[in-house]
This record gives structure tokens, C-alpha cells and sequence, in this order.
């Protein structure tokens, strides 16, 4: 069984360990943001076309079940 000096150590190691990742998650999420932000018109108007053509698909369903 591992001393408590020992354990110390390791917990020591663990945290550092997750401070460099947290540290990499919070690079990697300000990166995608800055993408998302760049991006967000051209996403908005494929989401606003996608839209509207369901819309319009759905009300010729809807017609051809009327007649």
C-alpha cells in the first residue's frame, strides 16, 4: 500500500493533470466560439431556408390531401 507521502504526490500530479486540460478545454471552447461567431450569419440563413422549405413542402402535402 502506497504511504501517505506517496499519495500526496499522486494527487498532486492528478491535479496538475487537470489543470492542463481544463486549461486546453477553455483554448479549445474560446476557438470554436470565435468560429461559431465568424459562421452564425451563413448558419442563420441555412437554418431560415431549411425553414421555409419545409414550410412550403409541407403546405403541398397538406393541398393534395385537401383535394
Amino acid at each position: 500500500m502506497a504511504s501517505t507521502e506517496q499519495q500526496r504526490r499522486d494527487v498532486g500530479a492528478e491535479r496538475e493533470r487537470l489543470v492542463e486540460a481544463v486549461a486546453t478545454l477553455r483554448e479549445e471552447a474560446a476557438e470554436a466560439r470565435g468560429k461559431l461567431k465568424t459562421r452564425a450569419p451563413l448558419a442563420l440563413a441555412g437554418v431560415v431556408g431549411a425553414g421555409l422549405g419545409l414550410r412550403t413542402a409541407l403546405r403541398a402535402i397538406v393541398r393534395r390531401g385537401r383535394s
